[in-house]
């Protein structure tokens, strides 16, 4: 009984590590592309495409932050019961 728990453990642990991973398929070229710049970043392909993702995610964030008016935001701002705040708009600031 003990060598089958720890190989039921192993197979737990094995499967739990393939839970958090996949493939997506690429062209070789974009796969390329990706492997190039890992290996001069030297970085994991997760850290770049999370990286990339996180960076793509701000973009639009202050894309939607600059069509929106003033009065838009307060109004929703308001509706969500933060108005006024006190936060810190230094990011707002720098990018006017």
């Amino acid at each position: 009984m003990h060598g089958y728990a720890r190989l039921s453990d192993r197979f737990v642990y094995m499967a739990t590590a393939q839970l958090d991973r996949t493939t997506m398929a690429v062209r070789v070229a974009t796969r390329d592309r990706i492997k190039e710049h890992v290996t001069a970043e030297e970085t994991t392909i997760d850290v770049f495409l999370t990286r990339l993702l996180d960076e793509h995610d701000e973009r639009q964030f202050w894309e939607q932050m600059e069509a929106t008016s003033a009065d838009d935001y307060e109004a929703a701002a308001r509706e969500d019961g933060v108005w006024p705040g006190d936060y810190d708009y230094s990011m707002e600031a720098e990018r006017a």
